[in-house]
């Protein structure tokens, strides 16, 4: 249920694909992806943490990933005024993945202060990988399956 309530979400965006892996693991099959596969959007596994209310549960789930492209060029070589151009059209993708997810029919209406970040990402893993990483802490109505 989860994994395709983050598959909707995506579906909102210009992100040509979701992987949902540990880093590590995608770290293993980026170098299978060609730059048509780009931007993509990698989830790592989601940590929940709760409180018990009465015989309620309130779950958070602390989702955290990054959206990644390909620069073409090395960016030791670009100013950051030239990686920003790029940078700018990875965080607003973000932004809408985000903002798409808040209106899951998991996420529970009584929160109204979903809090995200957004942090740009250079040379990650790679010399020409880079992109915006994010962090959202997503309040649910009960703990997803």
């Amino acid at each position: 249920m989860l994994h395709q309530i983050l598959k909707e979400a995506n579906l909102k965006t210009k992100i040509k694909d979701l992987h949902y892996a540990r880093i590590e693991e995608f770290n293993i099959f980026k170098n299978s992806m060609v730059s048509t596969d780009y931007p993509t959007n990698v989830v790592v596994p989601i940590p929940e943490s709760g409180n018990l209310i009465g015989n309620r549960t309130k779950s958070v789930l602390q989702l955290q990933g990054w959206v990644l492209s390909l620069l073409p060029g090395d960016a030791n070589l670009m100013s950051t005024e030239e990686v920003e151009k790029y940078l700018g059209p990875l965080r607003n993708e973000a932004r809408k993945f985000l903002n798409a997810l808040t209106y899951a029919k998991i996420v529970d209406p009584e929160v109204q202060n979903i809090v995200y970040t957004i942090k740009p990402e250079y040379n990650f893993l790679d010399m020409l990988l880079f992109g915006v990483s994010y962090t959202i802490n997503l309040p649910v109505k009960f703990p997803p399956c």
